[in-house]
């Protein structure tokens, strides 16, 4: 049901001086929280010398134990490797011509296979299933369909760029992510619905049930007394007094 003039003059008003105050509040939020110098994204030394990522196509199914598999080399050596894959990876199924990747650790040559599972290359099903969605998103939702998509890449650069880094870097947990959500919400329910008293009140119902539940939740974590430093000296203890209070 539409309004009529002068309410909707009226609600608009209404709605700007909200909205443009949360909105003020959220780019100082991101000016004031943006990380700055070195973060610790990145920027791990590799504890395993000659460590790498590679990639290798599946030639042999084994089932030796530590040797599960044979699978050649994708650096274009031809070379065919022994690699250790978990149970749990072969119970669910590991065929001949499956392109895995997996990580080579120089110094467990001496060892056994330095050749271990991590997971199965998906770029390709990935990259269709991308291309189908958008197409799909295109057709049924068109200029819509393209700003929402337009949003959602948005969203994902601010986690990217703001908000694992922010929180990586040590900043405030709760404000970080409040700023970091409402960034994304004004991005990408204004691209996605267009600006308007419909949208604005979405957005609004939205980021009161986000401050909602960031309240509850810092409240809950005071309250209960939760602390992973805690927690992890609990384990510690535990751990401690299982081995009869051995050093």
């Amino acid at each position: 049901m539409e309004l009529a003039a002068g309410p909707a003059r009226r609600a608009r008003r209404v709605l700007a001086a909200i909205t443009v105050p949360l909105l003020l509040a959220t780019l100082i939020g991101l000016a004031v929280l943006w990380p700055r110098g070195d973060t610790p994204v990145g920027s791990q030394p590799d504890p395993f010398a000659g460590a790498q990522f590679v990639t290798a196509e599946v030639v042999e199914v084994t089932g030796e134990t530590g040797k599960e598999v044979r699978a050649e080399l994708a650096d274009g050596s031809g070379e065919v490797v022994p690699v250790q894959v978990p149970p749990e990876i072969m119970a669910a199924g590991v065929d001949p011509g499956d392109s895995i990747r997996v990580f080579f650790t120089a110094t467990a040559m001496g060892s056994g296979s330095p050749y271990v599972f991590v997971d199965f290359v998906r770029d390709v099903p990935l990259v269709l299933l991308t291309a189908v969605y958008v197409l799909v998103v295109l057709a049924v939702a068109r200029v819509r369909g393209l700003m929402a998509i337009v949003g959602l890449v948005a969203s994902m650069g601010i986690v990217v760029a703001f908000l694992l880094p922010a929180l990586m870097a040590g900043g405030p947990p709760l404000p970080v992510t409040l700023v970091g959500a409402s960034a994304m919400m004004f991005i990408a329910v204004y691209l996605a619905h267009g600006i308007s008293v419909r949208t604005t009140t979405a957005l609004l119902g939205t980021f009161v049930g986000l401050a909602v539940t960031t309240f509850l939740a810092s409240w809950a974590t005071g309250a209960a007394e939760l602390s992973g430093g805690q927690l992890g000296r609990l384990d510690h203890d535990e751990r401690h007094a299982a081995r009869g209070g051995a050093a």
